[in-house]
């Protein structure tokens, strides 16, 4: 019975947080996030914060990228997600860019 209660104890503390979390935690997409991102922002949740998540957001350094968490009386240098270029691609070219037609306005 000791075993038990002492099972109880660990899974209570450890999912606890993740769902009071989510009482603070606003999912845009949530069917298209990944699990790891929704589990890596509940981490940075406080039960006195905000966090946001838009429907591109993915796993990231601290916070998922595509999210935000407003800190109570805290200020984080890295309270919205981050990498470097993600996404980005560069590829030069011999094409002037004035010989690009595009529209102007």
């Amino acid at each position: 019975m000791k075993l038990y209660s002492y099972l109880k104890e660990i899974l209570k503390r450890r999912f606890n947080h993740y769902f009071y979390s989510m009482k603070n935690l606003t999912i845009f997409g949530k069917e298209i996030i990944d699990e790891k991102s929704i589990i890596q922002i509940n981490n940075c949740i406080g039960e006195n914060d905000i966090g946001v998540l838009t429907a591109d957001a993915h796993y990231g350094y601290g916070h998922p990228i595509g999210g935000a968490v407003a800190y109570k009386n805290k200020i984080s240098l890295s309270g919205v997600g981050f990498d470097i270029a993600c996404g980005n691609y560069a590829v030069r070219t011999d094409i002037a860019a004035e010989n690009i037609d595009t529209p102007r306005s």
